[in-house]
């Protein structure tokens, strides 16, 4: 939303989101973390309201027009908020005159997510939203010599036209030609796979009704991929109706598991791993000294809870402010006397999965080529787009390399080097 809406990509260094946001003080780097996050939304939400009100300035004119003309003869009150936003305090209990219209509006609301989460047998699906609408407009970008680059949806084409980096060529079907040379062309196989035409429907079964966005190359990997790796990635996302889509994602469980073995990458949560115990303990251990330092109002009960807790971690025989002391200044430093491959442990999977392959031969092409086959001969999907390969990734970074348009280092990262 920040890129859509503000034209910015904020950064998400893991370092910085999974870091220590327990402590008494925070770093420098997690306060402008928590800082941009905040007066994001706050930006968001501003171009989000200044875009609705665009569509009815012409509203807003007449409105002001009928203050005019009638003046103090008419009591009116416009409200110039945007359709569908309501300004109230957070929280707030007040009501409001159109109540039974916002209740019916809920109402229509809550039977549609309950249709979106039950699927023809009226059984629950996933809670992954669901598209009604194409994913793939086939619109066609064309290089300023008339080559076909690429086809995508309406809304990209449209902001090279809006941008001023390009101009309508075709109508139907919609075609931009580029004012400027791309940076690459459609060469081989794996460039005419983007300039073909895409169709609506489950690759799996057929199906054209409702599609759910599959990412066979998970995104818990993907997004610790390099930058030239991310790119074309919509190579790896495919369209599955929502039962298919429900089947895939059982099977991915699978060999998500297989990896976690492979690569010693725990998964998090109860159901295959738990992390690791030692780290488990400090965090629970302080947190409990944390409350009773900081806070005079815990119920009684709770109180007593955590002194428990302390005494058995401890073995003492009496919870005293001393003893607080004590272990809040430990417990600070304890991490650092924790062993390398204790904190590794404490890594993401999906990281641990991309650092295993990146340093093996075959390096994450061939992450992408398990995922790719497990894909093929879990589903055996029978809609396909055509051109889609196990090596796809492969084939077109050995052509940028050829074209000396990928760094040394990506091109061992990626497995090319060997």
């Amino acid at each position: 939303m920040s890129l859509e809406y503000l034209n910015l990509e904020m950064d998400k260094l893991i370092e910085v989101r999974c870091s220590n946001w327990d402590a008494g003080t925070l770093t420098d780097e997690q306060v402008a973390y928590a800082a941009c996050d905040a007066i994001a939304s706050v930006l968001i939400y501003d171009q989000i309201v200044q875009r609705i009100k665009e569509k009815y300035s012409l509203w807003q004119s007449f409105v002001n027009y009928i203050k005019n003309m009638y003046n103090k003869n008419i009591s009116m009150q416009f409200h110039c908020l945007p359709n569908g936003v309501i300004d109230t305090r957070f929280k707030s209990q007040h009501t409001h005159a159109n109540n039974n219209h916002k209740n019916a509006k809920c109402n229509n609301l809550r039977k549609d997510i309950q249709y979106l989460k039950t699927n023809n047998n009226g059984t629950r699906t996933s809670n992954i939203p669901i598209r009604n609408k194409p994913l793939y407009h086939n619109c066609y970008l064309q290089a300023p010599d008339g080559d076909i680059l690429c086809t995508c949806d309406r809304k990209k084409a449209e902001w090279y036209i809006t941008k001023g980096l390009g101009t309508i060529i075709e109508k139907e079907p919609f075609t931009v030609r580029l004012n400027f040379e791309p940076s690459g062309r459609a060469l081989g196989e794996v460039g005419q796979y983007y300039t073909q035409v895409k169709l609506n429907q489950c690759v799996v079964c057929g199906t054209s009704e409702k599609f759910i966005r599959k990412n066979v190359v998970p995104r818990e990997y993907r997004k610790y991929f390099p930058v030239v790796m991310k790119a074309h990635q919509s190579h790896d996302i495919l369209l599955l109706c929502p039962s298919c889509h429900e089947t895939s994602n059982s099977h991915d469980l699978q060999l998500r598991k297989k990896l976690a073995d492979m690569c010693d990458a725990p998964l998090a949560g109860p159901i295959t791993h738990t992390r690791n115990k030692y780290v488990n303990n400090w965090r629970k251990l302080h947190s409990a000294v944390k409350a009773l330092k900081e806070s005079a109002t815990l119920p009684d009960v709770r109180r007593e809870e955590l002194e428990q807790y302390i005494l058995k971690c401890t073995n003492q025989q009496q919870v005293t402010p001393v003893l607080l002391d004590v272990l809040s200044r430990e417990l600070k430093n304890a991490m650092t006397s924790v062993p390398s491959h204790d904190l590794s442990k404490c890594q993401p999977h999906g990281l641990k999965v991309v650092q295993y392959f990146q340093k093996r031969e075959g390096g994450l092409v061939e992450l992408e080529r398990i995922w790719r086959e497990h894909f093929l001969s879990t589903m055996k999907p029978k809609y396909l787009p055509n051109l889609w390969s196990v090596r796809h990734n492969h084939e077109r970074l050995t052509i940028r390399q050829s074209q000396n348009r990928i760094e040394p280092e990506d091109v061992k990262v990626a497995g090319l080097a060997y």
